[in-house]
């Protein structure tokens, strides 16, 4: 399984941000784990830097943190067609659009989000990590 993990998650997990964090961390743990691959998009990077740095993060903390979690799962690049067809939508999140055709591209299963009104369109599922850790328990159990 191919995870596409949006930016509020990765967030969570890196600023510890209660109560989200628990579950954020878990579905990020399985992929660490080797139980599936977790991607990001370059663009989940760049702001991921910029709100550590709104957090009190100095800019070398900032980018060794995102650093070690782009060693730890995958990061996707967007391409500029993706952009265009992003500006070319109808999606009231221009940003999330991005990150949905960024997910498509790079044969994502499912996008792990805590934010699902961005998505609404999203070729694929879009479940919060709760829905996510949810899912895969009742598909062990069956």
């Amino acid at each position: 399984m191919r995870i596409f993990f949006d930016t509020n998650v990765l967030l969570d997990v890196l600023l510890f941000r209660t109560p989200h964090a628990e579950h954020s961390a878990k579905v990020l743990s399985l992929c660490a784990a080797g139980g599936a691959y977790g991607i990001f998009s370059v663009l989940s990077a760049c702001n991921m830097v910029y709100i550590l740095r709104r957090n009190g993060l100095s800019e070398a903390e900032a980018k060794s943190k995102v650093l070690e979690l782009a060693m730890t799962i995958g990061m996707a690049d967007v391409d500029s067609a993706s952009v265009k067809d992003a500006l070319r939508g109808d999606s009231s999140d221009f940003e999330d659009s991005v990150q949905a055709l960024c997910a498509v591209n790079n044969r994502a299963n499912v996008i792990v989000t805590r934010d699902k009104t961005g998505f609404v369109s999203a070729k694929i599922p879009v479940l919060t990590p709760t829905e996510f850790l949810d899912r895969e328990i009742d598909d062990t159990e069956t």
